[in-house]
């Protein structure tokens, strides 16, 4: 059975992805034990995730945590390697002084998703602040709300991957909570379906979030839960304005 495992490749926050080779019985655990090998890590030094959320049980089978042939993982760090890669990209920025100032917002905007996706917020947090210095015209709110070609921001992107922590720091540097994709989501509605409660709560606390925001061919935040049978997930929207019309 082979399953894809995404890592952050560089300081410059690039993804690579893996090719894993696992038997049919394989566990969790020797699942993370061959990854930690790839990555030349400790196997507490990073978790691992499927869309569907972190896998914290490691010594069940792969099959029953929902790994099969293909599935997509992707490496969330510690603390401890997130803090070592975002000094590398300081040390980097510090000795290549005036290299930024040639990058392009689409440029700086690609770096930024790319980080999110991976999970590191420690390395998201230097792109911003390198961004917003380059001048006074540049700020960290409008690369926070930019979308790519398809309209998703970074806080779209978080909610997707249920990236709970990185939804926080977004909103903490006021991230609109409400723009919608071209393909008709909001981060909310995101967070919903895919049941990421952590980042459900987090966006209800936001205070121009839109819970009951509709949009075309979506519903609301509300309806997606329910569609995908996420019970707390529908608990927690009714119990803050949610409403079932």
């Amino acid at each position: 059975m082979r399953v894809f495992v995404r890592k952050l490749e560089n300081i410059f926050g690039h993804l690579t992805t893996l090719s894993v080779e696992l038997s049919e019985g394989a566990s969790v655990s020797e699942l993370k034990a061959l990854v930690a090998g790839l990555l030349k890590l400790q196997t507490e030094e990073f978790q691992l995730r499927t869309d569907e959320g972190e896998l914290t049980e490691t010594e069940i089978l792969c099959s029953a945590a929902g790994i099969t042939e293909g599935t997509k993982l992707t490496v969330h760090y510690s603390a401890a390697v997130e803090e070592s890669l975002g000094a590398k990209v300081l040390e980097f920025a510090r000795t290549r002084a005036g290299a930024h100032s040639s990058r392009t917002k689409v440029q700086w905007l690609s770096l930024l998703l790319e980080q999110c996706r991976a999970g590191n917020s420690s390395a998201m947090l230097h792109t911003l602040s390198d961004y917003a210095q380059l001048s006074e015209s540049h700020s960290e709110e409008e690369l926070i709300d930019q979308g790519d070609a398809q309209g998703w921001t970074c806080l779209h992107y978080a909610t997707h991957l249920g990236q709970a922590k990185i939804v926080k720091m977004l909103c903490g540097r006021s991230a609109c909570p409400n723009l919608e994709s071209r393909d008709h989501w909001t981060p909310l509605q995101l967070a919903a379906y895919h049941g990421a409660l952590d980042c459900v709560k987090t966006l209800l606390k936001h205070e121009d979030i839109q819970v009951n925001r509709m949009t075309e061919t979506r519903g609301s935040a509300l309806h997606l839960a329910a569609l995908q049978g996420h019970a707390q997930v529908v608990e927690f929207l009714l119990e803050n304005g949610a409403e079932m019309t």
